[in-house]
């Protein structure tokens, strides 16, 4: 009896085979949708298809936007609206980026499961479930989710499919390394002193203030600018207590705060919801998937007994505060999300300063919809989030303050001090390759074919950079938040490419000084590619996803783009004969409107305008 099965990871895939073993008479019809996973069935001897035998790039090319679609159906639906409803915030948009995330990975599986259905030609189902899931805060998928034996459930109850049904354990999960001592010590001592500096700051020093919560990279010489300008208050917002953060508050004579977040819920908690939420929530295409979704819907009604609390302390801080107006580095993950939703709805004014450029293909995954205005460092960004939907009534094209330092001289001129810090001489060759940020779950472009050309744009990298002309010195720099499996999964590249002792790994470091330092940029579709012609130095940017230019930087004259082995050996051979200096100008104009140093102060002068005007 042909079976088919579906494995999403290494203890699917091991009691797959315990069934086959107590089955023989099964013709078992493997997919794998893991490395893990195929490696163990291909080790016992199975043919096993993927991802990829099934779906196509085409056809996973509006996930992400079908993700928003299906996330905002549903909090804005009448079923759930009112339930969702908690002193004038909606639970559910409070957690509309994790809910996007989350229901374009979704979309996709659901397609996969389909295809693997009207693809496969099979008498039955195995179907491998698990009890429970993993107790988890977060919406978006993660690497420890199987979701493809609960839709195939759902669609062999529908379409009336044999199936059989076997139980697997949960993945053993690693437990969270407990902070350490030294660490918790600091904690405490930051606690310690921000409750001093609370008691010398008396009450009711801060009314109507013009409140920054943002990093403070971002923000730094607006607030200078500002304080010179303005005798009404200014206070810098933390999450908390950050003894840099604090000291820069003292000298500058800025009010430091950070947002009081009492405990949380404790125990067996979560928002009571009707099943009309529910079915509102699991309804896809007149169908409600109650296998898939259950278990997805019990994470939201905890989170949504935490947002309540945030919303209350958010609520309970703009009481005191009585600020003025609110100004915020980005209002898309939940608690800059609830903490705009609920200044607007007290009426204070808010506006995000845009800190980065979303690519123009997945621009509706990071466009703020939430604040009332959107500042931008360029006329291209502005377009970009106006092709996503935003009205660019609400954008303001004022430059990026990140970028004002490196104004006043030329771009090209300037290096940083990262070769002398390698024992680099000035003359060495200097070539730093820029890594996107790529999860197997939570990436909005997480596709398998899109994962293997990643891994592959890697490898065939760091080879050519191997034989490079010059024997240059290599910078890989992976992205902050990747975890230590994929930084060594970069190492491991470059050790196998034969770079060894002519390059190291860094995680953590300044890209502008990287980029200002190096003599060659290569970057995956990032910002970086952008930054790189801000600074006047030549990128080649290489493409693993097959899309059109998310930032024009190669239109523009700014660089090469090399797709494979073969275009990218050909770029580095003739980018030294290459004039970018007309693409450099392009870019600086349409992104960073003209680097005139004089962004902080645009920024200033807007939030005093629309002081007096209101």
């Amino acid at each position: 009896m042909k079976t088919l099965i579906a494995v999403e990871n290494e203890q699917e895939a091991r009691r797959a085979l315990v069934w086959t073993r107590e089955n023989p008479e099964a013709e078992p019809l493997f997919v794998g949708l893991s490395e893990e996973a195929r490696s163990c069935l291909e080790d016992a001897g199975f043919p096993v298809k993927r991802e990829s035998d099934f779906l196509s790039d085409a056809a996973c090319a509006d996930i992400v936007s079908k993700g928003w679609e299906k996330a905002n159906r549903w909090f804005l639906s009448p079923e759930a609206r009112e339930e969702l409803l908690f002193k004038g915030v909606n639970l559910g948009e409070a957690y509309s980026l994790q809910l996007n995330k989350y229901f374009a990975w979704f979309t996709k599986m659901r397609m996969l499961a389909e295809k693997m259905i009207e693809k496969s030609s099979f008498d039955k189902v195995l179907l491998i479930g698990s009890e429970g899931e993993h107790r988890s805060f977060t919406l978006k998928p993660s690497d420890s989710d199987r979701l493809i034996n609960a839709l195939l459930e759902d669609i062999c109850g529908f379409r009336k499919i044999p199936f059989e049904k076997v139980m697997c354990d949960l993945p053993e999960r690693v437990p969270e390394a407990r902070e350490p001592l030294e660490q918790r010590a600091k904690s405490a001592v930051k606690s310690i002193l921000y409750g001093s500096y609370s008691i010398l700051r008396g009450k009711n020093k801060d009314r109507g203030a013009v409140v920054f919560f943002s990093g403070l990279g971002n923000v730094r010489d607006i607030i200078l600018k500002l304080r010179k300008r303005t005798k009404r208050p200014i206070v810098f917002l933390d999450l908390d207590p950050q003894l840099e953060n604090m000291l820069f508050c003292a000298r500058s004579g800025v009010s430091y705060r950070v947002l009081k977040r009492g405990p949380g819920p404790r125990g067996d908690y979560g928002e009571v919801l009707s099943d009309e939420v529910f079915r509102a929530f699991a309804g896809v295409d007149g169908l409600v998937l109650e296998h898939a979704l259950s278990g997805r819907f019990e994470r939201f009604r905890k989170c949504a007994a935490v947002a309540k609390k945030m919303v209350s302390d958010t609520l309970a801080f703009l009481e005191d505060i009585g600020p003025s107006r609110v100004v915020l580095d980005q209002d898309m993950d939940e608690i800059k999300k609830t903490f705009t939703l609920a200044a607007r709805n007290s009426g204070i004014r808010t506006d995000v300063i845009c800190h980065g450029i979303p690519p123009r293909t997945h621009a509706v995954g990071s466009t703020p919809l939430t604040a009332d205005g959107l500042i931008v460092g360029g006329e291209g960004t502005l377009g970009i989030y106006a092709e996503a939907g935003v009205d660019p009534a609400r954008i303001r094209v004022l430059g990026d303050p990140r970028y004002d330092a490196i104004a006043g001289e030329a771009p090209e001129m300037r290096r940083g001090g990262l070769k002398e810090r390698l024992g680099l001489r000035d003359s060495d060759r200097l070539i730093v390759f820029a890594l996107a940020f790529l999860t197997a779950k939570g990436g909005w472009f997480y596709r398998e074919s899109v994962t293997d050309r990643f891994k592959a744009s890697i490898e065939y990298v760091c080879r050519v950079l191997s034989g490079a002309p010059g024997n240059p010195f290599v910078v890989l720099k992976a992205h902050p938040r990747v975890d230590d499996e994929q930084f060594g999964m970069y190492k491991d590249a470059a050790e196998r490419s034969g770079l060894k002792s002519r390059c190291v790994c860094l995680r953590k470091e300044n890209m502008l000084e990287l980029i200002s330092s190096a003599d060659l940029v290569v970057s995956h579709w990032s910002n970086v590619c952008v930054e790189s012609a801000f600074l006047g130095k030549p990128c080649i940017v290489v493409d693993f996803l097959g899309e059109a230019d998310a930032y024009d930087t190669v239109s523009d004259g700014a660089g090469l783009k090399a797709s494979d082995e073969e275009s990218f050996s050909r770029a580095m051979d003739i980018l030294p004969e290459k004039d970018l200096s007309g693409g450099y100008d392009a870019v600086r104009k349409k992104y960073g409107n003209g680097l005139t140093g004089k962004a902080a102060v645009n920024i200033v002068e807007y939030l005093l305008r629309e002081e007096d005007e209101g």
